[in-house]
């Protein structure tokens, strides 16, 4: 099985590609051995990071494109092992923004902003906008960069991601590493979540009805969200759990259509994250065809 070993780091990640992004495809022991595997290193690695045993040995090629993520509380256990994906990618973001409310801050691991801040990663308070934490406060920083990349929390990131992902940013679309196709019926209507082509893979075309997600990880152009779509109001009454659909019209409003990237990984979640994300309300209860109903009408409004 295809690995990569950062050069003074003794942690093994996932490396990407289509043929590793296929066999890891499905859910199942290959995978769950890999990511328990994959835990363990990287948590043997933080533990010797807090003692000062261990010191990252992090890239010497830095960008100026941040990363930007949220987390909460039932994630922060394992947030800096995340975090620690994140600061060995083999080009470095300059800096890497985790948007926290005051409440779950103080949760935080207090090693985590000490050990973490050197590399970039900077700990903002922000208010609870649920999984949109991860993009809309990004919108009102100024930090002289009209572009920034998203991610989730609960993702084993291989070193070659974020390069990548920045390597194949285009003018006329909205760039991701993962991405659904949306399906739609004999009526042109929308069919359930469910039963879209899920995962889809690079096509070298652009699509409106790509639907790019988070975990995989995108990069947003402030510019190409209109100003409806930032509005807070709107985000927690129309699509409060999705920002993925949310991001998708927001992008359909300015025209700019959905591109998946030659790159792709498996994204393979840390251990037990999975109980406390959205997947179970999102999909298995169908809440993303209710929102992605809503966010269809609220479009169709403007």
């Amino acid at each position: 099985m295809k690995s990569f070993s950062y050069p003074g780091n003794p942690v093994l990640l996932a490396a990407g590609g289509p043929v590793f992004e296929k066999i890891l495809r499905n859910r199942g022991r290959t995978r769950n051995a890999l990511a328990n595997y994959q835990k363990r290193q990287l948590a043997n690695c933080y533990d010797r990071f807090v003692k000062g045993d261990w010191k990252p040995q992090s890239s010497p090629r830095v960008s100026e494109v941040p990363v930007s993520l949220t987390s909460w509380r039932p994630r922060l256990p394992d947030l800096p092992l995340v975090l620690l994906t994140l600061i060995l990618q083999k080009t470095r973001p300059g800096h890497i923004y985790l948007w926290l409310t005051s409440e779950d801050r103080k949760l935080l691991d207090e090693n985590v902003e000490r050990l973490f801040e050197p590399y970039g990663v900077v700990v903002r308070e922000t208010e609870d906008y649920k999984c949109h934490k991860k993009w809309l406060p990004m919108m009102a920083l100024d930090n002289g960069c009209g572009r920034f990349a998203i991610c989730d929390d609960d993702i084993i990131y291989p070193p070659e991601w974020f390069s990548s992902l920045l390597s194949e940013d285009r003018d006329d679309a909205y760039v991701g590493t993962r991405g659904h196709l949306v399906e739609y019926d004999a009526e042109g209507k929308t069919i359930p979540y469910a039963r879209w082509r899920k995962m889809v893979g690079h096509s070298g075309r652009t699509s409106m009805n790509l639907l790019l997600t988070g975990c995989g990880g995108a990069l947003i152009h402030k510019e190409r969200i209109p100003s409806p779509f930032r509005e807070v109001d709107s985000i927690m009454k129309y699509c409060p759990g999705a920002d993925d659909i949310w991001l998708h019209f927001a992008h359909r409003m300015s025209e700019i259509p959905g591109y998946k990237t030659k790159y792709g990984f498996p994204c393979i979640e840390l251990p037990g994250s999975d109980s406390s994300g959205l997947a179970k309300d999102n999909v298995d209860k169908g809440r993303n065809d209710q929102q992605w109903r809503q966010v269809e009408e609220f479009s169709l409004s403007l």
